[in-house]
C-alpha cells in the first residue's frame, strides 16, 4: 500500500515530524515500511508560461514564444495540443524536470529553444506523455508551478 504523506497530513497533524521517523513509527506499530519516495524535489524552475505564438516549423515541430513573467522565451516543441493563449507548466533554462537535471539551451532543426514546455510525465504527476499539460485557471505568468500544483510529496511504501 502507499499513502501519501500530502493526504495524511489533511488528516493528521504532521508539523515537525521527521519523515523517517514516522516511517520507523509505521514499521515499528502497523506495517513494515518498504521504501520512502520524494516526488517533485527535483522539479525546479518550472513556471506558468503563457503560449503568445504559434508557428509551423517542420512537420512535426512548432516555434513557440512563451511569456514567463519575466520576458519572452522561444522554444521548440512537438507537442500537438498546444495553441496561442494556452497556458502551460515552462522550464526555464537552469531549472529541472524530472529526467533532466539541468534545462540548457538547444539546438532543435536549427532553431533555438530556450526552455521546456512540460508534460505531466516530465513533471512526474502521471505517466502521460502524450502532450503539454495545460492549466485551467486564471493564472499568471510566471507563477512558480508548485503554488499551483501540488506536485511535491512523500509516498510511504
Amino acid at each position: 500500500m502507499k499513502i501519501s504523506i500530502n493526504w495524511l497530513s489533511d488528516y493528521v497533524d504532521l508539523s515537525g515530524i521527521n519523515i523517517k521517523e514516522l516511517a520507523y513509527r509505521f514499521t515499528m506499530s502497523t506495517a513494515e515500511i518498504e521504501e520512502v519516495i520524494e516526488l517533485g524535489r527535483d522539479i525546479q524552475n518550472v513556471v506558468v508560461g503563457k503560449i503568445i505564438s504559434v508557428e509551423p516549423h517542420t512537420s512535426q515541430l512548432k516555434v513557440l514564444q512563451i511569456d514567463t513573467g519575466e520576458g519572452v522565451i522561444q522554444t521548440v516543441c512537438g507537442a500537438s495540443n498546444i495553441k496561442k493563449g494556452d497556458l502551460i507548466p515552462f522550464a526555464k533554462l537552469g531549472g529541472s524536470i524530472k529526467g533532466i537535471a539541468k534545462i540548457e539551451k538547444t539546438v532543435k532543426s536549427g532553431v533555438e529553444s530556450c526552455g521546456i514546455c512540460c508534460s505531466p510525465s516530465e513533471l512526474g504527476i502521471s505517466d502521460d506523455h502524450t502532450g503539454v499539460l495545460i492549466l485551467n485557471g486564471n493564472y499568471i505568468p510566471g507563477t512558480d508551478l508548485k503554488k499551483i500544483i501540488d506536485i511535491e510529496d512523500t509516498i510511504i511504501e
